[in-house]
């Protein structure tokens, strides 16, 4: 064999090494042991949480009060308008 029919096959046989292992490797990984990872929310139970501080509440109250015609939005930043 000339040198050059050496790196011809070796230019054929190692990328199909890498892709035969790389096809064996990702098999290895949906083999269905392993929960689906798509959810990263799947596995937590729902737990209830507060919105709004304490402080927060009682301004937003107090702003309904004062304007009751119009529209209030709670935690928008003034930067918005």
């Amino acid at each position: 064999m000339t040198a050059l029919q050496i790196a011809l096959l070796l230019g054929l046989f190692v990328p199909l090494l890498f892709w035969w292992l790389r096809g064996r490797a990702a098999a290895s990984r949906d083999d269905g042991t392993e929960p689906d990872r798509i959810d990263t929310l799947i596995d937590w139970p729902p737990q209830a949480s507060r919105v709004l501080t304490r402080s927060e509440r009682l301004a937003f109250a107090l702003l309904v009060q004062s304007v009751p015609e119009d529209n209030i939005l709670a935690q928008v930043p003034l930067s918005h308008f």
